[in-house]
């Protein structure tokens, strides 16, 4: 009696790894979309490039930039993924919900908001930044619909509050987000 209960047992196991095993196979890997920016300064040097991931709850922001003056500097993504001439062509902070500037704001915060970037002393900078508004995908916060976004960093740094834009005004490199 015991020997059939455990050889019952043992085929309801493997009916079940089987039946998992199959219905895991039917279900396709969910890939999450992805978009690139390459910076580059005023005089058209490349910086580097920026790799955003859709996280289905904001966008990452990662990589390397070499070659900007050290100290904290803005970084925000801009209206227009267009970066020439002079990058006024990217237009203002990527705001489709309408709200105030500044990750500090208690009313709210622009979709293009990023918390200020540190350059070291080398010229470089490590970024990884999260746009918890922010989506690849389709909808009205998304960096690749319309006319797309660019990637702005500014020679000052922001303050967060302050309105229109926090005390950042220079743009010293811009990239356009590209859908990879």
């Amino acid at each position: 009696m015991k020997n059939r209960r455990t050889f019952g047992l043992a085929c309801a196991v493997v009916a079940v790894q089987a039946m998992t095993s199959a219905a895991l196979a039917v279900v396709p890997a969910v890939k999450s979309p992805t978009a690139t920016a390459e910076l580059h300064d005023p005089a058209g040097k490349s910086l580097g490039v920026l790799t955003l991931t859709d996280s289905g709850s904001g966008v990452m922001i990662s990589g390397t930039l070499k070659g900007l003056p050290a100290g904290v500097r803005a970084i925000h993504f801009h209206e227009v993924g267009k970066c020439s001439p002079n990058f006024a062509a990217a237009g203002s902070h990527f705001n489709p919900s309408k709200r105030d500037h500044g990750l500090l704001n208690t009313a709210g915060h622009h979709v293009g908001d990023l918390p200020n970037l540190t350059v070291n002393d080398k010229g470089e900078a490590h970024v990884e930044a999260f746009a918890s508004h922010a989506t690849l995908r389709d909808g009205d916060n998304s960096l690749l619909a319309g006319n797309g976004t660019a990637i702005v960093i500014h020679k000052g740094q922001d303050n967060h509050q302050a309105m229109p834009t926090g005390s950042d005004a220079e743009r010293i490199a811009c990239g356009v987000v590209s859908a990879k």
